[in-house]
């Protein structure tokens, strides 16, 4: 039987997943100011998922492209 582990050692978790809502929320002031798409830095499938969430709540587009340790969030504002 598996069981799934998850560390957060002096509240890492939550500091990163904070972060990632920052980074995620200037991208998106980018995107809107610009027009243009905006590629983030790899990050894992956890983060990818918390960043999709607030971009999805800002009512822009994402989507993860790249393979393995270089897959990244390119954000652009949705096709009408």
């Amino acid at each position: 039987e598996r069981s799934r582990l998850i560390l957060d050692i002096a509240g890492y978790r939550a500091e990163r997943a904070e972060l990632l809502r920052k980074i995620a929320e200037d991208a998106i002031a980018s995107v809107r100011e610009t027009g243009e798409k905006t590629h983030l830095d790899p990050m894992s499938a956890y983060e990818r998922k918390l960043v999709h969430d607030v971009i999805a709540d800002a009512g822009l587009h994402s989507e993860s492209e790249g393979e393995s340790t270089r897959r990244h969030i390119v954000i652009s504002v949705l096709d009408s």
